[in-house]
């Protein structure tokens, strides 16, 4: 059976980004409603893109088989997007990094 490919958060927040852009959706609500999707997930989506340029960039060039993904969800970074200093947003995804690292050791994955 060949593994789940994830979304990449990043890219996904572009995504909707990109359609509220470029006027094919006129608010965040006709995007829910052409997505299927809740506002509020319009919302949290759009919110990654709050996240220090360094984070984004980090997640938004892993590939979609990238081992990673899967714990590097939107709700998994949504506190950051709460956090309105860069050094502070750094220092959670480091420790969240960490925590991920840990997880994998403790699993015996590698």
């Amino acid at each position: 059976m060949a593994p789940k490919d994830y979304a990449n958060p990043i890219k996904e927040a572009m995504k909707y980004k990109a359609y509220l852009d470029s006027g094919e959706v006129r608010s965040q609500a006709d995007l829910a409603r052409k997505l299927g999707v809740s506002r509020a997930k319009v919302t949290q989506m759009l919110n990654l893109l709050k996240l220090d340029a360094d984070i984004q960039g980090f997640i938004a060039e892993l590939e979609k088989n990238d081992e990673r993904l899967p714990f590097l969800t939107e709700r998994k970074l949504r506190h950051l997007t709460r956090l309105e200093m860069p050094t502070e947003q750094r220092a959670c995804f480091k420790s969240l990094i960490h925590q991920m690292m840990s997880s994998r050791e403790s699993t015996g994955e590698k």
